[in-house]
């Protein structure tokens, strides 16, 4: 209970963020004559959090691994709900969408702090940029200069499909908490953004370890880490360096299951060219404004995550270096290791 009032009252003050150019970001504004609720994501939101339940409290009757994956499952498609909610869709009221997207699943990625840095990441004209763009995967020019062989090599391996989702999450956690670190120890309103959050946290684990006595190493590896592994096949594929802006965003086709886990986020291009539009008015927004043919001239128009699997799930999609910064860079060579008798 107490939670809760905590939560709610975080809310009702929501803080705003300001990035190195002086630009202010806060929630986004709901699009004008937006109905009382869109349905399609109401009934998303019912089916996650029952999902949720459901996974939690049956664990005894099923194994682990069942439990593990389908943490992970309904985990992604939270952050695909969030991703919704971030952006003014699925309900008028503000104070619903906060508290539906604050319940921390994740563990480790707050809330409020994903929110900002995501309505920064759409300001296009600075799209896959490392300095300005928070949510891109390239290393700048100096830091990939700095960074040992070892780390490098592992870099390059998490630019295949495979190395994302294995040491993907891994990799996007430690460079967080870095720079979290940073950022806590300056900026009084980060510090208020991680108070809020572990109160989230600690809800979420009062249900898990209290109430539905689930291990507490099954919850964090099935929602931390694989939950993110899970999204991460969606973020993978979505955004690659090009000089023109406009084609640095792909498209993948996914229908049924993927398109409903990602609430056809993967239709990439037509989000960046319509935030204002909900998810399920995406498919037919994106014929109209022919998205496939600008992902096709740029980042990528794939068929579908078996399209990306198979042409990167072992080889690199693009460089970890900021093309812009270092040029072209070759694909690491693999030393062969002589047997001696």
């Amino acid at each position: 209970m107490v939670s809760c009032f905590i939560q709610i009252w975080s809310i009702l003050s929501l803080t705003k963020c300001q990035d190195k150019r002086g630009r202010v970001f806060g929630v986004a504004n709901r699009p004008k004559q937006q109905a009382v609720a869109e349905w399609p994501t109401v009934l998303v939101i019912i089916g996650v959090y029952g999902a949720f339940a459901a996974i939690t409290l049956s664990h005894r009757s099923v194994s682990a691994p069942v439990t593990i994956v389908g943490l992970a499952f309904v985990t992604a498609w939270q952050g695909s709900l969030q991703h919704e909610l971030l952006h003014g869709h699925g309900l008028r009221s503000r104070l619903l969408r906060e508290f539906f997207a604050r319940q921390a699943l994740t563990i480790w990625l707050p809330f409020a702090d994903y929110r900002n840095s995501h309505l920064r990441h759409h300001d296009d004209q600075y799209l896959t940029d490392p300095f300005d763009d928070p949510e891109s995967t390239y290393r700048s020019g100096p830091e990939w200069q700095a960074l040992p062989r070892p780390l490098r090599g592992i870099l390059w391996v998490n630019r295949t499909l495979v190395g994302r989702v294995t040491v993907g999450p891994a990799i996007a956690m430690v460079r967080f908490f870095r720079t979290q670190l940073d950022v806590l120890r300056n900026t009084a309103t980060a510090r208020r953004i991680w108070a809020e959050h572990l109160v989230a946290v600690g809800a979420v684990l009062a249900w898990v370890v209290g109430v539905a006595h689930l291990p507490l190493w099954e919850f964090l590896l099935g929602s931390a880490y694989f939950g993110t592994s899970l999204t991460m096949v969606r973020s993978f594929a979505e955004h690659t360096w090009r000089p023109d802006v406009v084609e640095r965003t792909a498209v993948v086709r996914s229908r049924g299951f993927w398109s409903l886990l990602f609430l056809n986020n993967n239709l990439h291009v037509t989000h960046h060219l319509r935030p204002d539009v909900p998810w399920f008015r995406l498919p037919a927004l994106t014929d109209s404004l022919h998205a496939d043919e600008i992902a096709a001239d740029g980042a990528g128009r794939f068929r579908g995550y078996r399209d990306v699997a198979w042409q990167f799930a072992f080889r690199p999609r693009c460089q970890p270096a900021f093309p812009a910064d270092v040029g072209h860079l070759p694909l690491p060579r693999v030393r062969r290791i002589r047997q001696t008798a």
